[in-house]
């Protein structure tokens, strides 16, 4: 879709942009994801109404579209590795610096709360209670905040599979095992869950206000700093 060369000058020159451009492609795959969802409906309004000439071009418009979506998938992967990649020095680096100062202490960034607009933002930690993680991206930061949540309580988490407000229409975000419409399916860490991770930035923070108002944790109790 997009030349490969072209995405590591991207890369390598402006990283930061690269990362947004990452999390934009995010967003994308969802939306499409949701307009696959609209399509089914409409496929199976249509044959129920007999106009099967248009059940047939939407089916046909459904399998166009999805194509698209893997090749997003795919781009996405190799952008998302590629920034990985480039990056584990510094972060190394970072990490090194940190361990002479103390565990409570942050690198210069802003704090966001779980309310505050996402947009241009980048994570590089969480601070969930007196619990400390470093984390890369928004990805990151709702998984590990998943399995914080799995670990104090995998009662109150594994209610979570099948429960409307924290799954969408046509696919599970949280689940026993992948489910084909699963977009990023991810296996929690000490648990048989499986988490999509397809979903884009402002919807893990609207499922992460879910499980903290379910854990009884205050949301002033959740910060992420972020770098702009």
């Amino acid at each position: 879709m997009v030349d490969e060369n072209l995405i590591q000058f991207i890369i390598e020159n402006y990283p930061k942009k690269a990362y947004e451009i990452s999390e934009v492609i995010d967003m994308l795959i969802y939306e499409v994801d949701e307009i696959i969802d609209m399509i089914n409906s409409s496929i199976s309004e249509k044959s129920k109404e007999r106009k099967y000439n248009e059940a047939r071009l939407h089916i046909e418009r459904a399998k166009e579209i999805e194509l698209v979506k893997h090749e997003l998938i795919n781009m996405n992967d190799k952008i998302k590795q590629d920034i990985n990649d480039s990056t584990n020095t510094s972060i190394v680096q970072d990490e090194t610096k940190d361990d002479a100062a103390s565990k409570s202490e942050t690198r210069v960034g802003e704090t966001l709360k779980i309310n505050d607009d996402p947009t241009g933002l980048r994570p590089f930690q969480l601070k969930i209670r007196d619990k400390i993680m470093r984390v890369f991206d928004w990805r990151d930061l709702y998984v590990k905040t998943c399995e914080y949540f799995a670990a104090i309580d995998p009662a109150v988490f594994s209610k979570y599979i099948g429960d409307p407000k924290m799954n969408g229409k046509r696919k599970p975000y949280f689940s026993y095992k992948i489910d084909r419409n699963m977009v990023y399916p991810r296996k929690l860490k000490a648990t048989d869950i499986y988490i999509e991770t397809g979903i884009g930035t402002r919807k893990y923070l609207d499922l992460i206000r879910e499980m903290l108002i379910d854990y009884g944790i205050a949301f002033s109790e959740f910060e992420i700093y972020v770098h702009r």
